[in-house]
């Protein structure tokens, strides 16, 4: 899900707010029906704790449907959406990927917002060129060992969305884990530099793994909040309370 504004700092997010509801509702939940009506909702199944770790925690297909193997729940599922759950199973598994959280709830009581990722991820990544073609390029060394990173699922069109993508990751980065029965925070220890975004085109039966500049996303996240910031100022600006040319009261009249 994308991220939520509540506004102001707080202890505890309102109950009250629009924000919460929100935060509660499973995200992977109910799995059904993709938004073009070709199969099961790719990115639901692949976040579904049912899923956490790829294809190998499916049972079996059975006239077009997928057995989840926690749950025994079957939900229809195409050929390219097998082979889309395959690839991401395939790519998991190459990296060695290793799923600390999975639908967990992260908030930035600083910034004002929350959201929900779709991953953390132990993962070692291997020599990378971070934000290619821009004044911030950079060489960033392979790991050493195994490091945590918030990884992103995305079915839509990457390329067109990168800005805002980067934001999203950087938030996440930049929040940490809140739980809602109890509305305690805690660190998850993810890196701040880089994220993972894994592209599943729908319909497409692939899957990419690329990196996210969060240094640059960051910088987009921090701009977007001082553009919100001075909207919000911008509002008060005119007081429509006072109408300066308006009949006068009547204890303006008495005197």
């Amino acid at each position: 899900m994308g991220l939520l504004s509540f506004g102001v700092s707080r202890r505890r997010l309102p109950v009250e707010s629009s924000v919460m509801p929100k935060l509660c509702e499973p995200a992977a939940a109910p799995l059904g029906a993709s938004p073009n009506g070709g199969g099961l909702g790719l990115h639901a199944v692949l976040v579904s704790p049912s899923v956490v770790t790829g294809a190998r925690r499916l049972v079996g297909i059975v006239e077009r449907t997928i057995l989840l193997a926690e749950t025994g729940e079957e939900v229809p599922i195409t050929a390219t959406d097998l082979a889309s759950i395959e690839a991401y199973d395939e790519r998991m598994t190459r990296l060695g990927v290793k799923v600390i959280e999975s639908e967990a709830v992260i908030v930035n009581d600083e910034m004002g917002y929350a959201g929900r990722l779709d991953r953390i991820i132990m993962v070692r990544l291997p020599e990378l060129v971070i934000g290619k073609g821009t004044p911030g390029e950079y060489v960033r060394p392979a790991d050493q060992r195994a490091r945590r990173y918030v990884a992103d699922i995305k079915s839509g069109r990457v390329d067109l969305g990168a800005g805002k993508i980067a934001r999203q990751l950087a938030a996440y980065a930049l929040g940490d884990l809140y739980d809602l029965e109890t509305g305690e925070r805690s660190r998850h220890s993810a890196v701040r530099d880089v994220a993972l975004a894994f592209h599943l085109p729908q319909g497409a039966g692939i899957c990419t793994v690329h990196p996210v500049d969060l240094k640059a996303g960051t910088t987009l996240l921090k701009l977007s909040a001082e553009v919100r910031r001075a909207r919000n100022t911008g509002r008060k600006t005119i007081d429509t309370t006072v109408d300066i040319a308006g009949p006068a009261s009547d204890e303006e009249a008495a005197e």
